[in-house]
């Protein structure tokens, strides 16, 4: 949703946009977040905080734009085993649960507060709103507060565990083949495998916004983080040769 735009120190006015999440059945918010960027990144840190505040759907079901179609949602999708469908395009009513939260955010809360002092200003106001009103006022589709509703179904939701393992399942995916040197590039560089590859086929995982760290996988399995090349150490290494009964040397 298109939100208020907010004047910088420079003066300029500056536009933002709210990215919500819904759960159909009991119509929480499970996250709403403002950003001064619809982009693929934003829709990433919304979705995560959203999975982590509220638990792990069996469906996202998302609009058929650029940022819903990224290959971090796909994938991270696929990793935790949520089934991802989108909405036929042009079809406002496949939408309609999200669509009607986002009218009475305008009609409830916009009209109350006409300027904003920065986008944090704006983001605490909008989830103590949401927490407070909207998740615990009784909604007319359902006759009772959405967080009542979601609370019923509590021992069904699986959480996730904040570490850096389940920070991986939002990281962008590629596959690489390693060389003969156990070396492998990405980015316009390379680098070593934490274990030995060579000739293999690895996805190497990443943060987009970082790029400074990249983990090996290999058949589904983490097999560590992968470090800059060193042209010394690795020409040292000498590749396994196998003698006449197989053996490895």
């Amino acid at each position: 949703m298109y939100g208020p735009a907010i004047q910088q120190a420079d003066g300029a006015w500056k536009k933002t946009f709210l990215i919500a999440f819904i759960d159909d059945a009991s119509r929480v918010i499970t996250h709403a977040q403002f950003f001064y960027r619809d982009n693929t990144d934003n829709m990433i840190d919304a979705f995560r905080t959203a999975l982590f505040k509220r638990g792990k759907p069996q469906r996202l079901y998302f609009d058929n734009g650029a940022n819903y179609r990224s290959k971090e949602i796909l994938q991270a999708c696929v990793r935790l085993n949520i089934h991802l469908s989108h909405a036929p395009v042009r079809d406002g009513a496949s939408k309609g649960k999200i669509e009607r939260f986002f009218r009475g955010f305008r009609d409830r809360f916009l009209v109350q507060h006409r300027t904003f002092e920065s986008l944090d200003q704006l983001n605490q106001l909008t989830q103590q709103w949401i927490e407070q009103d909207y998740n615990r006022q009784p909604h007319s589709s359902i006759h009772m507060p959405p967080v009542d509703r979601f609370n019923l179904d509590i021992n069904r939701i699986e959480y996730l565990v904040d570490d850096q393992y389940t920070a991986e399942v939002f990281f962008i995916e590629e596959t690489r083949k390693v060389s003969k040197t156990n070396v492998f590039s990405i980015n316009s560089q390379k680098f070593e495998c934490p274990v030995d590859l060579r000739n293999q086929a690895i996805q190497v995982r990443y943060d987009r916004t970082r790029r400074d760290r990249f983990i090996v996988y290999f058949n589904d399995k983490r097999m560590g983080d992968a470090a800059p090349l060193n042209l010394t150490f690795n020409a040292q290494q000498r590749s396994p040769v196998s003698d006449a009964q197989g053996a490895t040397l």
